[in-house]
């Protein structure tokens, strides 16, 4: 999916600055190995630059909407729902119900990877209201075969 480059002495080398007209989010997150955390369902359309070399990433940007009619969000990240109720003081059952099966009708999606961090902000709207969340993996080191 995200895959171009040229062979290199030290590995394969990764450079694609690219518009994607449709980013499947429950395969990304499969991808990335994110589906521990949370499972998101949807299509994404944006632009995404990524540059990397053998299995490392150098950079990874990508601005992101809502290309069809939403999805769902579920938080499966206990930690993080409870940071949120800390910062927020907010009831942490609350915040389980509100994000146990989140639909949304449409938002966007910023991607950005800093030195270990991968930084998704998120801002979705859906019937049940809006979520603005931002949320950073800490030691993000997707494998070779991802890229």
């Amino acid at each position: 999916m995200y895959r171009s480059g040229q062979e290199c002495d030290d590995g394969v080398k990764r450079q694609s600055d690219e518009t994607l007209p449709t980013v499947n989010l429950e395969k990304f997150i499969n991808d990335f190995e994110l589906d521990e955390k949370f499972q998101m369902t949807g299509v994404l359309s944006g632009h995404l630059v990524l540059n990397g070399n053998g299995g490392d990433i150098n950079i990874l940007n990508g601005d992101f909407f809502m290309a069809e009619k939403g999805g769902t969000l579920i938080i499966k990240d206990t930690r993080f729902l409870e940071n949120i109720a800390r910062s927020s003081d907010q009831s942490f059952e609350i915040l389980v119900e509100s994000f146990k099966n989140y639909h949304y009708n449409n938002g966007k999606i910023k991607i950005l990877l800093k030195q270990e961090k991968l930084i998704l902000d998120m801002v979705l709207d859906g019937e049940a209201g809006k979520r603005d969340l931002n949320i950073t993996l800490h030691n993000f080191k997707p494998k070779k075969d991802d890229l």
